[in-house]
């Protein structure tokens, strides 16, 4: 599971994200949809920090890619 927000939670949190994955003022408020594909990369404390610097700044952009079935 992936949590939008920060909470309490009984799931074991194996990692964190700068991104924000719910919005209710962005069209669509959540960022990712039922069936997306999603691969977690691990990064270094300072990069988070840029990341989350620039979410704050609204100018960081998901990277996607189309997923090709195999």
């Amino acid at each position: 599971g992936i949590y939008p927000l920060d909470s309490p939670g009984g799931w074991r949190i194996i990692g964190r994200t700068p991104v924000k994955l719910y919005e209710p003022e962005r069209e669509p408020s959540i960022l990712f949809e039922a069936g997306n594909y999603i691969r977690f990369e691990p990064i270094e404390e300072d990069e988070f920090h840029v990341i989350n610097e620039k979410v704050e700044n609204e100018a960081y952009h998901i990277k996607t890619t189309e997923y090709v079935g195999g």
